[in-house]
């Protein structure tokens, strides 16, 4: 499902049962939840009701002209909706990947690398679906565990001579 060219189309052209489809998606939101997003920075999962400046207050000038001043509680998050613009926090990065459509021309891999966080930045919620892609893209197979465990059973054979 992390893979940008079969998501959930691949279930269907594989002929899956519907409840094997439904455990598959309830085993990725689970793992979701339970892992990746709880290590997203709570800056980024505000309401827009939090970020939100208060109401504008109106300040006459010598003039007589009417100035609009917004008022921020925090002056840190003054710039906070042009640094989160065209980034939807309250819709859930997951569902959004989910939503769209396959993409058959991009390699999974430099997708989810280029969407990680940069090194000492806070987890953004894209940054941590990216760690997730890039997790479960790169897992190692059945092959990879064999091997390991192999040379673990080998050495520790040795070992004991």
């Amino acid at each position: 499902m992390l893979h940008l060219r079969y998501k959930g189309t691949y279930f269907i052209k594989a002929k899956w049962d519907i409840e094997w489809i439904d455990t598959a998606n309830e085993m990725l939101r689970k793992e979701w939840e339970e892992v990746y997003k709880p290590t997203i920075d709570p800056s980024f999962l505000k309401s827009a009701a939090e970020a939100a400046p208060k109401d504008p207050v109106c300040i006459s000038s010598a003039f007589g002209i009417c100035v609009n001043v917004l008022f921020y509680e925090d002056y840190d998050d003054l710039f906070a909706e042009i640094d989160s613009f065209g980034k939807n926090t309250s819709e859930d990065v997951l569902d959004a990947y989910l939503n769209a459509p396959p993409d058959a021309d991009t390699d999974p891999i430099k997708f989810w690398v280029s969407r990680l966080d940069k090194p000492g930045e806070k987890v953004s919620p894209r940054g941590a679906l990216a760690r997730m892609g890039l997790d479960f893209l790169t897992a190692p197979g059945k092959p990879f565990i064999y091997l390991v465990h192999f040379i673990y059973s080998l050495t520790y054979t040795i070992a004991l001579m």
